[in-house]
């Protein structure tokens, strides 16, 4: 056997987790934020004393809204990589509508008042970027401003669309991975 032979083929590592990876480690710190009190109830678990054990829906009950944060927020920073990989005028005001439709909206519907109020806030803010504010001043002064916003805001919409249809889908990998860790861990359904 020669010295080839004998080596050994170094693993290829990947420089990003997956989402499911990374919802479960966020919605782990916002449950753990979330229940401090149930902090000493693992601590003893985990020595072994299953004491004080909370009621099996209660545990899963808990896991929901840290659940919901973790997806909405990876999913949210996805849009945010999105704008940072490839800076262009349109993904910014796309990510500045995301984030003030979620803040403001919470995922509600707005009523067409406050649609346009919104799109007042987000242009405002949109054009503090450089790069919107550039492109902005450059359409307005070519005449298509108006077509260009349409354009953006529409665009946007596809996005948002397109962030809550994602939402479900990361809920339930991620409902699959906890209940299989709950499984594992404190032997129930």
């Amino acid at each position: 056997m020669s010295d080839a032979d004998n080596q050994i083929d170094p693993v290829k590592v990947s420089d990003t987790i997956s989402t499911e990876t990374a919802m479960l480690a966020v919605s782990l710190v916002l449950f753990v934020q979330q229940n401090q009190d149930l902090i000493h109830f693992m601590v003893h678990f985990l020595a072994g004393n299953a004491s004080g054990l909370p009621a099996p829906d209660n545990l899963k009950q808990r896991l929901e809204a840290p659940l919901k944060q973790a997806a909405e927020l990876l999913v949210g920073a996805q849009v945010l990589n999105g704008f940072v990989r490839h800076r262009t005028p349109e993904r910014a005001v796309t990510f500045v509508y995301i984030a003030f439709r979620y803040m403001l909206y919470a995922g509600k519907q707005p009523t067409r008042a406050q649609s346009r109020d919104l799109w007042q806030q987000v242009w405002v803010t949109a054009r503090q970027f450089p790069i919107v504010a550039y492109e902005y001043e450059q359409r307005k002064q070519a005449g298509d401003l108006k077509d260009w916003v349409n354009e953006v805001q529409a665009s946007a919409r596809r996005q948002l669309r397109t962030f809550k249809d994602r939402l479900p889908k990361i809920q339930k990998n991620i409902a699959g991975i906890y209940s299989k860790a709950y499984k594992t861990f404190l032997g129930g359904a």
